[in-house]
């Protein structure tokens, strides 16, 4: 993992101290500060053995920064691994970049294009008047509950 602190082995041979089962994505959501007991509970992550190893793993995901850069160089040579690494910055930037124009666009293209979905203001409008029906509707069973009253005496 291109870190001194945290050793990760597909096979090994003494005592396991913790096991975890997960795809990689929930590994993932570890590295970005989800709650443990939360995957657990949604059966994303099963855990064998000491929970508290396991959040001292996720803390170390959550505060390392992986250098790439450096085993890298090792084989390229240090120019060509800063234009590598600088030139995949960008890209990541421009994709995210990208992406983050897409979204926006299909918002707004749903909502305002071919109003699969209702606008914000739809959506409080319509909260409003579902409030309005609410209290109209106690308001006759209140009326009814009298008249029944009426009708029994």
């Amino acid at each position: 993992m291109f870190a001194k602190q945290i050793q990760v082995m597909s096979h090994y041979e003494g005592d396991v101290a913790v096991t975890v089962n997960a795809d990689a994505s929930t590994l993932y959501q570890l590295t970005e500060g989800a709650n443990l007991t939360e995957l657990i509970k949604q059966d994303k992550l099963s855990l064998e053995g000491d929970i508290q190893l396991l959040q001292t793993l996720s803390y170390y995901l959550q505060h390392i920064h992986f250098d790439f850069a450096d085993p890298l160089s090792r084989y390229l040579g240090d120019a060509p691994t800063h234009k590598l690494i600088t030139g995949a910055k960008q890209l990541g930037q421009e994709i995210k970049q990208v992406m983050l124009k897409s979204r926006a666009h299909v918002s707004q293209l749903t909502t305002e294009e071919y109003r699969l979905a209702p606008h914000k203001i739809e959506i409080v409008h319509f909260r409003d008047n579902l409030e309005e029906l609410v209290s109209k509707t106690e308001q006759i069973e209140t009326k009814i509950a009298k008249l029944r009253e009426q009708i029994t005496q």
